[in-house]
């Protein structure tokens, strides 16, 4: 099979498409003849229609030829009349040309693993099925008026057996020419195996032994349950197998008078009932196993995307992991060589000798220095924190003590920018367990951040209050304010607001929050907009 694939790839494009041609041809003429053994009137069964749409959707429209000429040949064979052989041949060809032309224009996949693509292939089926009773019916209608015999089919009829091979032949030659080849596991074969056997067993009961019912109970429902297991756990290309296997029983022996031996009805009538039950079989189950394989489909993808997710967040993963080593170890680096310039600094600064420029240089140099230290410790506590490496010395503290020492570290920076710092705390004495230095720090950070982000001038509130067995301390200014599309995204490091003109890296209130959640507290940021202050309220457990 390989070999004859590898074999016709080789070949031209013009031969390719003569070998696609006579194949057509011959499998029409084929389908033909088959059709004429399921034409009971006033019952057709057209299975060359569902043919010539299938070839077509999934090879090429220019194929048109084969089914027009093979038409033509089969009704001059059976000895229909010229005008009506052109109507026929005509309609024939013009439905399959439609029906194709429709369904790839319409972005049909025909692998028919999506709902939409079932639910067009139906739809497709049931407009263009309108082509062959319309245009046959008025080739007989003049071929009479000619003296001619008449059509001893309805418009209805043909309509019905035009869908019914539209709706069984075309998506089983459609799925399986899409891809003939398939692959399963060992239990999955098994299933199907079972499944169909079961399958052929019941309608071999029911339409070839011809019993109908046992017990009272019509064994017809018996057959819904393989086509149920089917449609739900096969996908479509196993529903549009056993649909056919379903139509061939049913048809066939319908046709033969096996199905319902002893029924006065006419074997042509029973023949078109038969026909609507199976297309609203075919309906049902398409539509069902449409929806599985679609379901199932998207299952695969939302797994293969979570597969990929996690990979990605691995990668991200290890990514932070080595960004904050680095940190660490950039900042312990850099903070090393510090030391001998702090304390050159404060050597000098006890100098006698030294003028009045040169001590505003030395003051000027431990500013400096004292602002390159604090941006490596805290980009050594956020690498510490974000490794897990950190540790809380928790005890009982005072709130009012380190609210004293916040203010005092804070003050110069407050004084410096001329802003008013009001102060509320609670009477008596509010206790917190926690680490002391750590809650220092936070405080802090709250106050500089507020005297940093407040224009000169500005006021800065804050109060600390027992409330319902938390202590919650509120820092509060008049500055710039949040946008609010950036509250949600202040406590991520490395963030700062656009436009602010503020230095730093960014990671203050990253440290403060990590802090805060690490002594079972929340902060949260508030703000009426950008000019209209911004408030920061950190909840702590108070001491049980």
């Amino acid at each position: 099979m390989a070999y004859l694939a590898k074999s016709y790839r080789s070949l031209s494009p013009r031969a390719r498409h003569a070998i696609l041609l006579t194949t057509l041809f011959i499998t029409y003429l084929g389908a033909m003849s088959l059709s004429r053994l399921f034409y009971v009137a006033p019952a057709v069964f057209p299975v060359h229609a569902g043919l010539g749409v299938a070839v077509l959707t999934v090879a090429s429209l220019d194929l048109w030829p084969a089914i027009f000429i093979a038409s033509v040949a089969v009704y001059l064979y059976i000895g229909v009349a010229p005008i009506a052989i052109a109507a026929l041949a005509i309609a024939n060809t013009a439905q399959a040309l439609l029906a194709a032309y429709a369904l790839k224009r319409s972005g049909f996949n025909p692998l028919l693993h999506r709902m939409k693509d079932m639910l067009l292939l139906i739809g497709v089926a049931l407009l263009t099925s309108l082509i062959v009773p319309s245009l046959g019916i008025l080739g007989y209608y003049v071929q009479e008026s000619f003296g001619g015999s008449g059509v001893s089919i309805g418009w209805g009829d043909w309509w019905v057996g035009h869908v019914l091979s539209l709706v069984i032949i075309a998506p089983f030659l459609i799925r399986w020419l899409a891809k003939p080849t398939f692959s399963r596991s060992r239990r999955e074969l098994v299933e199907g195996s079972i499944a169909f056997i079961f399958l052929i067993l019941i309608n071999t009961v029911i339409f070839i032994a011809g019993v109908g019912s046992v017990g009272g109970i019509p064994l017809v429902y018996v057959m819904l349950v393989p086509l149920f297991w089917v449609s739900l756990r096969l996908g479509t290309r196993a529903s549009t197998l056993a649909l056919v296997v379903t139509a061939l029983f049913v048809l066939s022996g319908t046709a033969l008078g096996t199905a319902t031996p002893g029924d006065t009805i006419p074997i042509g009538q029973r023949l078109f009932l038969n026909e609507i039950f199976m297309e609203v079989l075919a309906f049902m189950f398409l539509v069902i196993s449409a929806i599985t394989e679609e379901r199932r489909h998207a299952i695969l993808q939302l797994e293969a995307h979570i597969k990929q997710m996690e990979i990605v967040l691995k990668k991200l993963e290890q990514e932070d992991k080595a960004k904050s080593e680095f940190i660490a170890i950039l900042a312990h680096e850099l903070r090393n060589p510090l030391a001998p310039v702090m304390s050159g600094i404060e050597y000098l600064s006890l100098e006698e000798g030294i003028d009045e420029g040169g001590k505003a240089v030395l003051a000027d140099m431990e500013r400096g220095v004292g602002k390159v230290r604090r941006l490596l410790d805290d980009l050594l506590d956020i690498a510490r924190i974000t490794q897990k490496k950190f540790e809380l010395l928790r005890e009982t503290v005072d709130l009012r003590e380190t609210i004293a020492r916040s203010i005092e570290s804070t003050a110069a920076l407050i004084a410096e920018r001329g802003h008013t710092l009001e102060v509320s705390l609670p009477d008596g004495r509010v206790q917190i367990y926690a680490d002391p230095l750590r809650l220092d720090q936070i405080v802090t950070n709250l106050l500089s951040n507020a005297a940093k982000y407040t224009p000169p001038g500005g006021r800065i509130l804050l109060s600390a209050r027992c409330e319902e067995g938390e202590v919650i301390i509120d820092v509060c200014d008049n500055g710039i304010g949040l946008p609010k599309e950036t509250i949600s995204q202040i406590f991520e490091p490395f963030h700062q607001i656009h436009g602010s003109g503020v230095g730093g890296l960014g990671i203050g209130l990253t440290i403060v929050k990590r802090l805060v959640e690490m002594h079972e507290g929340t902060i949260t940021a508030t703000s009426e907009g950008e000019g209209k202050g911004s408030c920061f309220t950190v909840r702590f457990p108070a001491e049980r």
